[in-house]
């Protein structure tokens, strides 16, 4: 079937959508098989609990509540928590640096379908505090998950509960009527946002010089396929999935690209 974007009647891309998605989307049995991160392993997974709350020049205390609360969610939904403590606390950089490696890198991860890194600290936007007041920053953290081999392939959450800066946000008026308690009185300002990346940070996006960026012709593609059934945060998930798995040659050889996104949303967005 031939695809055709167009706006005000302008041709923007055209091609075979047959060539595009036969290998990944060509029937709703095959997306069903790709929609699990292997369905068929026995493990949901391990999950690695790191809390820091005693500092040279501030306390964190409450945090301890936050790994507790976490691992009992993840022990709940299945996942073994990893290393013989129930979970971590008040490391050095160090420390720190060499438990992620180790997780990452563990044969532990052979039978599962998923693996959890929680860290509860101090932070900015850089990254996270450590118990030496150092910062362990998030690209590094990210950088052992994503060159483990013994994670390929598998769903990786990462979930920091730290500050991710030092400004405050006092909320912007939402012009909603007092008496109408469905809707707050103000949110914050970041609310609402579904933003998606062509590329991972620091990373460059490659484009086709006949039909355009690769990113939007996968939208394109898979938004007009989908986006009756799908919300946004189905949808992204299919267009990195065929993104990754496709090789970008260049003269010197063939490069990868994996598309990133950032949500706070508050509901599902539907587009149809």
């Amino acid at each position: 079937m031939s695809f055709t974007s167009q706006f005000n009647g302008e041709i923007i891309i055209s091609f075979n959508e047959e060539d595009l998605v036969k290998n990944t989307f060509h029937s709703e049995s095959n997306l069903k098989k790709t929609n699990h991160y292997y369905p068929d392993r026995p493990n949901i997974g391990y999950a690695l609990i790191i809390n820091n709350w005693e500092f040279k020049k501030k306390d964190h205390n409450r945090s301890k509540l936050d790994g507790q609360n976490l691992q009992r969610l993840f022990i709940e939904f299945g996942y073994k928590m990893y290393g013989s403590e129930n979970h971590l606390q008040n490391l050095t950089k160090k420390e720190m640096e060499d438990k992620i490696k180790e997780f990452a890198k563990d044969s532990c991860h052979k039978n599962s379908r998923s693996a959890i890194l929680f860290i509860a600290s101090h932070g900015n936007g850089e990254g996270v505090e450590t118990t030496d007041n150092r910062l362990l920053e998030y690209h590094e953290i990210k950088k052992i998950f994503g060159e483990s081999k013994s994670l390929n392939m598998i769903a990786k959450l990462i979930l920091f509960q730290a500050c991710h800066g030092y400004q405050e946000d006092t909320g912007i008026s939402t012009s909603a009527k007092v008496e109408d308690d469905s809707i707050p009185e103000a949110l914050p300002k970041y609310c609402d946002m579904f933003v998606c990346y062509a590329s991972y940070y620091g990373m460059k996006a490659y484009r086709c010089e006949k039909y355009g960026a690769f990113f939007i012709i996968v939208i394109c593609a898979v938004f007009y396929k989908y986006a009756s059934c799908k919300h946004i945060a189905e949808l992204m998930p299919i267009v990195n999935d065929y993104i990754a798995s496709k090789p970008f040659p260049k003269n010197s050889g063939d490069y990868k690209m994996t598309s990133t996104t950032e949500s706070t949303l508050r509901t599902a967005l539907f587009f149809k």
